[in-house]
Formats: structure tokens, C-alpha cells, sequence
């Protein structure tokens, strides 16, 4: 199996995994307090609410690490050639 590597370092397999968790998380709690189609609707229109909300914030906090992560790959990937000639 060939598994390619991530462009965004990690980042942005990072706020995925954040935003699924915001949308799970409230949808699962609400709906195993009375497990009801109508607890299941509202578990689900909550967590849509929250993984928004949190899909907001994650997007501006990961944008800034993701842009400094990057600088620092291409910062580095620049002296490895400037040393090799």
C-alpha cells in the first residue's frame, strides 16, 4: 500500500477531526438522554449548530499554524538546497 503525505502538515487532518467531533459529540449526548426520532432531529440540527460555531474558530486558529508550519517546511527545504551546491 502508498500512503502520500499530507500537504498541510497534520493541520489539517487536525480540524477535521475537530469539526466531526463537534458534530457528533452534542448529536450523541442529546439523543442518548431519551432515545426518540424527535431527540435524534434535534441531536443532529444541535450538532450542525456546533460544528459551525466550531468549524469558524478552528479554521482561523489553523489557518495562522498551518501558514507558519509551512513557512518553516519551506525555510528549511530552501538551506537544505542552498547547502548542497
Amino acid at each position: 500500500m502508498v500512503m502520500k503525505g499530507t500537504t498541510t502538515a497534520g493541520v489539517g487532518e487536525l480540524a477535521n477531526f475537530l469539526i466531526g467531533c463537534a458534530f457528533v459529540m452534542p448529536a450523541a449526548w442529546i439523543y442518548k438522554a431519551q432515545k426518540t426520532k424527535k431527540n435524534a432531529v434535534i441531536g443532529m440540527a444541535v450538532g450542525t449548530v456546533f460544528m459551525a460555531a466550531v468549524g469558524g474558530m478552528v479554521r482561523e486558529n489553523m489557518e495562522i499554524s498551518e501558514s507558519v508550519i509551512m513557512k518553516q517546511a519551506d525555510q528549511k527545504m530552501y538551506e537544505n538546497k542552498k547547502s548542497s551546491r
